[in-house]
């Protein structure tokens, strides 16, 4: 079996190693001649993908608190208020469902 190119291949070229995502937070510089665009979307996941990686998955001091108040009998729930964040949370994920005052 023989290929035979139809037209011109241009030659690769090295690239450099690309930073670590928190130290590129900045909007890349376009090489002279050469345009970029980049969706906002590109820079909101970056934010994203940056605060994520500094936060914990799990935040110790909270758990060991509750953990305490488990074993003294003294965790109380107030049941109003998580019902409020439960619906708040869905409609902020729907952007559609209105709670009654």
């Amino acid at each position: 079996m023989r290929i035979e190119s139809s037209g011109h291949i241009p030659p690769t070229r090295k690239v450099a190693a690309s930073a670590p995502l928190e130290q590129t937070a900045q909007k890349p510089q376009a090489a002279a001649g050469e345009p970029v665009e980049l969706s906002e979307n590109v820079y909101l996941f970056k934010a994203i993908s940056q605060a994520l990686e500094q936060t914990p998955e799990v935040r110790g001091e909270r758990v060991q608190a509750v953990k305490e108040k488990l074993g003294d009998g003294q965790y109380q729930v107030d049941s109003k208020h998580m019902a409020r964040l439960i619906l708040e949370a869905i409609e902020d994920s729907r952007g559609s469902y209105r709670a009654a005052a």
